[in-house]
C-alpha cells in the first residue's frame, strides 16, 4: 500500500463529439488497474427515460445500521463482537428490502436503497462522478447474491467484482436522498450479473451501470 501507482493513459479516440481513453494503473510493476472512458460534448437530442420505481420514500425507512443492531440485539449477539458488521459509512443509506443476514433465503432479483452521504459534496461534477463511481460498486453483488440465498456472511463464499460500468445521464447533486434500484437478470457459472438504476428523489434517472460479480461457495473442507 505504501508504493506509488503511476497511471497511463492511452489516446485512443479524438472525435468531433466523442474521446476515448485507456487508463491503466501499476503498482510495483504490476497493472492493478484498468478502463475505458468515453467523453462527449453536451449535445440535444431524442429523449426518453424509465421511471423511478415505487417504493417508500426514505423517511419512512430505517437506516440499515440501525436495522442491523435490532437484527443482533433479538439474536442477543454482542455489538463489540461483530464491529464489521456495525461499520460506519461516509453514506447513509435506506434499504426498502430487508434480508435474514444470519439465515439468508433466495429473495427476488432486486434490491432498492436510498443513499445520501453523511457530509457535504462540492458541485463540480468531476468530484460528483467520482463519488457516485464509488458508491455504485456497493450492491450489485448483493442483488445477485440474494437471488441465490447468499449474502456476505455465508460460510465459504468468495465475492469479487470483476468488472464495472457505469454512464452518467445527467448532471448531478448527490447531497439529497437518491435511490440506487439494482437487479440482477442471471446468477450461474460462479458469476452473477446486475444492472443498477440511479434516481434523483425527484424521479429522474441521472446515471445507470452494470457489474460482473464473482460469487463461489466453496465446499466445505472435511
Amino acid at each position: 500500500m505504501d508504493k506509488p501507482i503511476i497511471f497511463t493513459v492511452d489516446r485512443i479516440r479524438n472525435g468531433k463529439s466523442f474521446t476515448t481513453r485507456n487508463v491503466k494503473a501499476l503498482q510495483d510493476g504490476e497493472a492493478i488497474f484498468s478502463c475505458s472512458i468515453s467523453f462527449q460534448k453536451d449535445e440535444d437530442g431524442l429523449e426518453h427515460e424509465i421511471s423511478i420505481p415505487d417504493v417508500p420514500a426514505p423517511e419512512e425507512l430505517k437506516d440499515e445500521i440501525e436495522i442491523r443492531e435490532i437484527i443482533l440485539k433479538k439474536l442477543n449477539i454482542d455489538s463489540k463482537d461483530m464491529p464489521m458488521f456495525l461499520r460506519q459509512r461516509e453514506i447513509e443509506m435506506r434499504p426498502v428490502e430487508i434480508q435474514d443476514y444470519f439465515e439468508p433465503k433466495r429473495m427476488p432479483p432486486y434490491k432498492n436503497t436510498w443513499i445520501k452521504p453523511k457530509g457535504i459534496i462540492p458541485h463540480d461534477q468531476v468530484i460528483q462522478q467520482a463519488f457516485l463511481l464509488y458508491i455504485s460498486d456497493m450492491g450489485l453483488i448483493a442483488a445477485a447474491n440474494n437471488s441465490v440465498g447468499v449474502n456476505f456472511l455465508t460460510k465459504n463464499l468468495q465475492n469479487a467484482s470483476l468488472d464495472h460500468a457505469i454512464w452518467f445521464h445527467k448532471k448531478l447533486d448527490l447531497n439529497d436522498w437518491f435511490l440506487y434500484s439494482i437487479d440482477s437478470p442471471i446468477t450461474r457459472n460462479a458469476r452473477g450479473f446486475s444492472r443498477g438504476s440511479i434516481f434523483s428523489k425527484s424521479g429522474e434517472l441521472v446515471a445507470s451501470c452494470a457489474q460482473e460479480g464473482l460469487i463461489r461457495l466453496w465446499p466445505e473442507k472435511k
